[in-house]
């Protein structure tokens, strides 16, 4: 790096220093193109990474020019498996790209191990497809994709480095000849990984990029490059004419489907090759040779099954700290999905926004008689697993797991953009199935929640009744602000149940309402909020029950025959008026599109229970556990009823469970 490029002399920019409004925190790399620092931004507070750029890397102010355009054009490439370019500067002759600090470690780090698990090279070389249909579809290819130019961050996300980079930058160090061709644009490159037009001088399109990622494939399978020869003229004459030994050669564990996908991306003639990233994306989470349509039924499928008391299935296996699932043969039935909280990569202050989004797309979800979908408040344990797929798969009894990540880029004064890339497993094998990068402004947030939802049902082959379909796709308010305070409200009713928290959702569902007085659902969640406070809380005042009868009114006037206004109603009727026929009532309508609301259960087995109808209140119970099964308060319910049964053995392993979920309860 240099500080005097004008009479060629150069010191190393030091810690401390700065570069404008830049403040050099260390050193992180060093290549052909220049040195990266990592760096802290004084004036937006965030660390980035600035690659200062070799002396003489741009000759002129032309050249300058012409790098800033192309420079600044990448930087409209926002997907979450590419680096993100920020700006472009120069200060006292040292020109240098800004960009988005990524920790963790390079992929050729990751292969100096040896070759990589089959599972861990899918799951990787698919974020990379991803990355490259962003890409391609804006038009930019990267040339010059290797494994130093992939990074994989400590939550196993892939990024792409240097994208494009390859066309508009030119090493000037002595070590950059033996590994980059760079006399054209069309030359640009790493020579091990660059396709055989591109060393014949061909213009590089997106099939170009394909050999690339197919040479990163054969090294994280075997541990080696497809052409290893010392002498650049040897090893341009091989990618040539040579035909690379067979990934199974090298390495017997490689599945064939793997090899398959390999050598069709290493074809020497583009037109032989995947014709698209999307294209290998949906090969790659076929691997295994795995269908990505599901069977349309299952001879048996895990179920709640245990002591039979009073013709109820109540009890289940206890075991090393977590109840079993015992395979019942059963006849075909609901597939059974979660979707786990889909991860926050925006600032901590965005958490809620992601947990908005899963609630969303669970309650989407949820409304499809053909699934059965586990509550968010079982779900919500998984944020941040290391558990398997297979081992979440069998703590909850499900079929598939739907996962993702989410990022709200706010922009003041801009349009604001939300980036959420979900992806949907199958648990028996731990397949992905399906997988997509949306990128939109936040106003067509429920367009991408019914999309995703609608993309899963589709892999899952289940028929969608039209009312279902038209829940699915509903839009419940028109304004964002009112929807952000709405999933503010819903983070807060599921956090806790102490006073504070629920105050707190109490206000979010107000201020929802307040900002878009047309919007029905907030009405519903705002009126259960009044009718639980008076309930649990003991405000048993006559306003208190007005604002939650308003509230449930308000919703049905705008949507009639809203389930969750009839839930609402409800729990109205059961708390306000311990009116138990009302409140059945108005819990059997909710319950023909609300088959996957355990709260809806737990109203029915509350009011049951009050009635002395023991058994059927014991039913609604398990199927409320069905759908949430690590929360604690649940288990309480079959517990109590089941002591006032004088059924003490079967109260007990209840009470155990709910202590073994909440130690502090113990006692």
């Amino acid at each position: 790096v240099l500080l005097t490029a004008q009479i060629g002399t150069h010191m190393p920019i030091e810690p401390g220093q700065t570069l404008t409004h830049f403040r050099i925190l260390s050193k992180i790399g060093q290549g052909g193109m220049g040195e990266v620092y990592r760096a802290h931004d004084e004036r937006l507070n965030r660390e980035v990474a600035i690659k200062v750029l070799s002396a003489g890397t741009l000759a002129d102010e032309s050249a300058r020019k012409r790098f800033r355009r192309e420079a600044l054009a990448l930087s409209r490439l926002n997907h979450p498996n590419i680096e993100t370019v920020h700006d472009f500067d120069t200060q006292e002759g040292v020109d240098f790209l800004v960009m988005e600090y990524i920790p963790g470690v390079t992929l050729n780090e990751t292969i100096a191990e040896g070759a990589l698990p089959e599972k861990v090279i899918a799951r990787l070389v698919v974020q990379l497809a991803e990355g490259l249909t962003a890409a391609h579809d804006q038009g930019v290819i990267h040339r010059d994709l290797k494994p130093g130019n992939l990074r994989v961050t400590p939550d196993g996300r892939l990024k792409i480095l240097d994208f494009g980079l390859a066309k508009i930058l030119q090493p000037r160090t002595p070590t950059a000849t033996t590994q980059s061709v760079t006399m054209t644009p069309a030359l640009a490159g790493t020579l091990p990984y660059m396709a055989p037009e591109q060393l014949q001088g061909e213009k590089a399109d997106p099939r170009t990029d394909i050999y690339a990622v197919g040479v990163v494939l054969y090294e994280m399978a075997t541990g080696k490059l497809p052409f290893s020869e010392e002498l650049s003229s040897q090893m341009t004459d091989a990618i040539l004419h040579q035909t690379p030994v067979s990934p199974r050669a090298m390495k017997p564990n490689v599945s064939p489907d793997l090899e398959r996908i390999i050598l069709k991306c290493l074809d020497k003639e583009p037109e032989n090759r995947y014709q698209s990233a999307k294209e290998l994306g949906v090969d790659l989470r076929r691997l295994g040779g795995h269908e990505t349509t599901p069977v349309v039924s299952e001879p048996s499928r895990r179920r709640w099954v245990g002591v039979a008391t009073l013709g109820v299935v109540a009890v289940l296996v206890i075991g090393f700290g977590y109840w079993k699932f015992v395979p019942e043969e059963v006849t075909p039935e609901r597939k059974m999905i979660v979707v786990l909280p889909f991860e926050n990569l925006g600032p901590a202050e965005d958490e809620y926004f992601a947990a908005g989004m899963t609630e969303a797309i669970t309650s989407r979800l949820a409304v499809v008689s053909g699934l059965g979908v586990i509550s968010r408040k079982s779900a919500i344990q998984y944020a941040n697993t290391d558990k398997s797929t297979k081992q979440i798969g069998e703590e909850l009894g499900v079929d598939y797991l739907l996962e993702g990540t989410v990022r709200w880029a706010r922009q003041s004064g801009g349009v604001s953009r939300v980036m959420i890339t979900p992806q949907l497993l199958r648990v028996r094998d731990d397949t992905h199935l399906w997988a997509e990068a949306y990128e939109r402004v936040i106003d067509d947030i429920f367009e991408i929640q019914s999309d995703i939802a609608g993309k899963v049902i589709e892999q899952l082959g289940v028929i969608l009744l039209e009312t279902e379909r038209r829940a699915l796709e509903a839009r419940p308010t028109d304004v964002i602000e009112a929807y952000d305070a709405y999933v503010r409200g819903i983070q807060y009713t599921h956090r806790s149940w102490t006073e504070n928290d629920m105050l707190i959702s109490g206000q979010m569902y107000e201020q929802a309402v307040a900002l878009d007085p047309d919007f029905a659902l907030a009405y519903a969640h705002l009126s259960e909020f009044h009718s639980r406070f008076y309930w649990f809380f003991y405000d048993r005042s006559e306003e208190r029950l007005a604002k939650a009868k308003e509230a449930v009114e308000k919703a049905f006037e705008l949507e009639p025959g809203l389930p969750e206004a009839h839930v609402a109603q409800g729990y109205y009727y059961y708390w306000s008026d311990l009116d138990y026929d009302r409140a059945l009532e108005q819990f059997s309508i909710a319950l023909k599109s609300q088959s996957n609301n355990s709260n809806l259960f737990l109203g029915m087995g509350y009011v049951q229970r009050r009635q002395g109808k023991f058994e059927q209140a014991l039913a609604n119970f398990v199927k409320a556990l069905e759908l949430d099964p690590f929360n604690p308060e649940i288990y309480l319910h079959p517990a109590n009823t089941h002591q006032l049964l004088r059924d003490y053995e079967a109260a007990e392993r209840y009470w155990d469970r709910a202590s073994s979920l909440r130690p502090d309860w113990s006692n």
